[in-house]
């Protein structure tokens, strides 16, 4: 599902934030959208906050500075269930999944700083 445009940022972030509470009362076992790690743990967190101007998020086949270097990961809701968690697909497994390399390329193509981008964020070359 999808939204489609034309709702403001104020009624999608408040959509959102009732949404991951009313889940989290209706199964509170299974959901949470209290982002505590402590208070989480075993439940799976709803992140409202995402849904604000400027907020950020990890991409797609991103990797986590974790042990094991989880990857971040598209999931089904059939899926879901069967996952042991949040580290269930890492850098060592996810070309199973995928059938190829989601970082072919990436090493062989490196990009340099340049003294203009250096400049651009303030830093002196």
């Amino acid at each position: 599902m999808a939204l489609g445009r034309g709702q403001s940022w104020p009624t999608v972030k408040g959509f959102a934030q009732a949404f991951a509470k009313q889940a989290a009362h209706d199964a509170p076992n299974l959901f949470t959208a209290v982002s505590a790690k402590v208070k989480r743990q075993g439940k799976i967190y709803i992140d409202y906050l995402r849904n604000a101007r400027g907020a950020t998020a990890i991409a797609s086949y991103s990797l986590r500075a974790r042990d094991g270097f989880p990857v971040a990961t598209p999931i089904s809701w059939l899926e879901l269930r069967s996952l042991s968690g949040g580290d269930a697909f890492t850098i060592a497994n996810i070309q199973n999944r995928l059938g190829k390399d989601p970082w072919a390329g990436l090493v062989s193509n490196p990009s340099k700083i340049t003294a203009k981008m250096a400049r651009d964020v303030g830093v002196a070359s």
